[in-house]
């Protein structure tokens, strides 16, 4: 699943990755997290402030891999996949690294990361009287739970991307969305709509991953 996050982050942001600089610091950011220097300090322990700092640094990533598959894991599975996203993030600085000094020769890295048989291609229910949430109504029921614990920046900001990806799934159940179609709607934003691979990344990609993290969370689940 991590390399789903892997062909998003390497390929999307290619032509434009920005100084590479950028891109250094974000694997020395990823050897923090692993090291548990990114916490704030609150846990207890090297083991809890290092799953303190993973969660941090690559918990919205875990989240909206989960919500995308329509799975719920336990902790150490868990554990599993935010050590194999934080390799995937590794592997995708390197890459974009390389592209920002212009060069591009062939994407060794990426056959580590072989395509992923995704769940959410299925039915989301065998029941045809099965609700059906389109991504605008999660959105909305994202921001009714989230007004009074996020701020109204927040929210507006995230719904700017939203209207894109309605734009783009359409009528679309969100349990049926893919990681390929998130990469289509990135493509999408960059190359229909003008917006930059860094806005992508900093906005959109991040909205994604709140909303449908939190769809796949208790308190998503349950709409309360």
């Amino acid at each position: 699943m991590a390399g789903t996050l892997y062909t998003v982050f390497a390929t999307v942001l290619a032509d434009n990755p920005g100084p590479p600089e950028r891109w250094e610091r974000a694997v020395r950011l990823n050897a923090k997290a692993r090291a548990g220097e990114l916490s704030l300090g609150l846990a207890i322990g090297k083991e809890a402030n290092q799953r303190a700092s993973m969660e941090d640094r690559f918990g919205g990533l875990a989240d909206a891999v989960l919500a995308r598959e329509g799975l719920v894991v336990d902790q150490k599975s868990r554990d599993l996949l935010l050590s194999t996203i934080a390799s995937a993030m590794d592997d995708a600085s390197a890459k974009l690294t390389r592209n920002a000094r212009f060069d591009y020769s062939p994407d060794v890295a990426a056959l580590k990361y072989p395509a992923w048989e995704s769940r959410s291609g299925a039915e989301p229910s065998g029941d045809p009287k099965a609700e059906r949430i389109a991504v605008a109504e999660l959105f909305d029921r994202w921001a009714t739970y989230n007004a009074d614990k996020k701020a109204a920046g927040t929210i507006k900001r995230y719904r700017g991307s939203i209207q894109s990806l309605v734009q783009f799934a359409k009528d679309r159940d969100v349990r049926l969305l893919t990681a390929d179609d998130l990469y289509a709607w990135a493509e999408h934003r960059r190359d229909a709509e003008g917006v930059s691979p860094q806005s992508i990344n900093k906005n959109d990609l991040v909205a994604a991953s709140a909303v449908l993290g939190w769809a796949a969370s208790r308190q998503g689940v349950s709409g309360r």
